[in-house]
């Protein structure tokens, strides 16, 4: 069993799943932000900042997700 507890493994886990999602969220956003400012719509600099939330948290859930697999890795079987 890993070295973690459960409960930061399921932590983890989640922040990793977060993190994934935040990333696509981010991916689509900056597609609308393009569609947007090529039809001189929204507000782009508001816009640009809700992407920047988004990559920041996908970023702090990959090092989660990260962590983790560096604990199951440092394992003895």
């Amino acid at each position: 069993m890993s070295t973690l507890p459960l409960s930061r493994m399921l932590l983890d886990v989640f922040a990793g799943i977060l993190a994934v999602l935040m990333a696509v969220t981010a991916v689509l956003l900056l597609i609308l932000v393009a569609i947007n400012a090529s039809r001189g719509q929204g507000d782009a600099n508001a816009s640009l900042l809700v992407v920047a939330g988004c990559f920041g948290i996908g970023a702090a859930g990959f090092y989660a997700l990260k962590r983790w697999a560096k604990a199951i890795r440092s394992e003895p079987n």
